[in-house]
């Protein structure tokens, strides 16, 4: 049976409870028989814990290819995105599930909304997360309340019943994605640029010299770009051989996890600048510097840009 796959900030206990509330209420709509014919959800890091060996020397790749088979056997996605950020790994995971044409219902009560640059058009999310996916933004009260518990109430509640009309329809009625994901054909591009170099200043002195070392080198490239045509740059993705990423934070823009896991579903070569060198430690044997997503879809990372750039010029 397939199951509904959970996206889930993972870092602290209020998040983590706020995804296991979910998943027991979605379980209970399967179990009361509103959600036919499905297994009960499946909650990362509740049920990757039961699953991956403490021992593995290597569990941040454990974690990603237990994450990926269980996103492949899933009908769809949904989750909180609550916050002005959420791991470039959630990006990933819903990035790899358009292109695996899988129906995505993300959830956000936040009160502000993003711009890209200066923009007037802003998006609950990101202009990239709104057009692939089905958003429940739910963000005031259904009506005054005197109490400003009964309001919040009221905003969850509004939020819960979107959430099991949407899964409904997509479940029992067998509704698709929110808009049909990529064929890749044609390959009119050696590389397609990440449009997150755009926005710091560093980001574009590095995008300088990739557009140097491909222009002088005969390397076709196509700019990313979050902030015009989604469907337009989603298409240039498709029609390039390689894609070449930024990973400067561990929580870098949403959108590059979302391009990233977009471009290994799509069988891309995907190549990262990262210099970041400080580690999150989770415990003894487990630290990183990269979301486990990240760091095992990409097909390699380089810390300089100077190498990134040298393996442009090298490359085939």
């Amino acid at each position: 049976m397939q199951h509904l796959y959970l996206v889930t900030k993972l870092f602290n206990v209020d998040d983590r409870i706020t995804s296991l509330n979910l998943c027991e209420k979605i379980d209970q709509w399967i179990d009361d028989g509103i959600l036919v014919g499905l297994d009960h959800c499946y909650l990362p890091y509740r049920d990757s814990n039961n699953e991956i060996d403490p021992n593995d020397p290597d569990i941040s790749h454990a974690i990603f290819a237990l994450d990926v088979k269980n996103l492949k056997a899933s009908v769809a996605l949904t989750g909180f995105l609550n916050g002005p950020s959420y791991d470039p790994g959630i990006g990933f995971e819903l990035g790899f599930a358009f292109a695996l044409g899988k129906p995505i219902v993300p959830m956000t009560t936040d009160y502000f909304k993003r711009t890209i640059f200066d923009g007037e058009q802003s998006y609950s999310t990101s202009k990239y997360l709104s057009y692939i996916s089905d958003i429940i933004h739910v963000q005031s009260p259904s009506k005054e309340y005197d109490d400003y518990r009964d309001e919040l109430s009221d905003i969850q509640q509004q939020v819960s019943d979107l959430l099991k009309t949407k899964l409904t329809d997509i479940i029992n009625h067998e509704r698709g994605p929110k808009v049909p994901p990529p064929t890749v054909g044609e390959i009119d591009y050696d590389y397609y640029i990440d449009p997150n170099y755009q926005y710091s200043e560093a980001g574009l002195i590095f995008l300088e010299k990739i557009k140097q070392a491909c222009t002088q080198n005969n390397k076709t490239f196509v700019m990313g770009d979050n902030a015009g045509n989604i469907a337009v740059d989603i298409a240039n993705l498709a029609k390039s051989e390689n894609v070449i990423l930024i990973g400067e934070e561990f929580e870098p823009d949403v959108d590059m996890g979302i391009i990233q896991g977009l471009s290994y579903g799509l069988g891309k070569n995907i190549y990262m600048y990262s210099s970041q060198v400080n580690l999150f430690v989770q415990n003894e044997s487990f630290s990183m510097n990269k979301n486990p997503m990240n760091k095992n879809s990409a097909t390699q990372i380089f810390k300089k840009i100077d190498d990134l750039v040298e393996f442009i010029a090298s490359s085939a």
